[in-house]
């Protein structure tokens, strides 16, 4: 039996469509979480989904990459291990994130 998505996932009609050629990982990771954001109550979303939210929006980037962009790459807390990083996200608490 398939699970059933939380309530965050719902769609509000605010969404940017499905992945384009043209979009970068972060590009889609950032668009993911503004939605995600809009949509708690609190404006914190989990690493989960966010992968969630961009596989229903069909992206074509594995799930590694989009792990590696919210945990590392564009996250200002991180340690820095990459040549390009953003100051995007920031890491609340084991998983759990907000846009900065």
């Amino acid at each position: 039996m398939e699970a059933e998505l939380p309530s965050v996932f719902l769609w509000t009609g605010t969404e940017l469509p499905i992945h384009t050629s043209d979009m970068t990982a972060r590009d889609e990771v950032l668009n993911a979480a503004k939605a995600l954001s809009s949509r708690s109550p609190d404006g914190t979303f989990t690493l989960e989904e966010v992968i969630w939210e961009l596989k229903r929006r069909g992206t074509a980037y594995k799930e590694s990459t989009i792990r590696t962009h919210v945990t590392s790459r564009m996250c200002t807390n991180a340690p820095d291990h990459h040549g390009t990083v953003y100051a995007d996200l920031e890491r609340l608490d084991r998983g759990r994130y907000r846009l900065t």
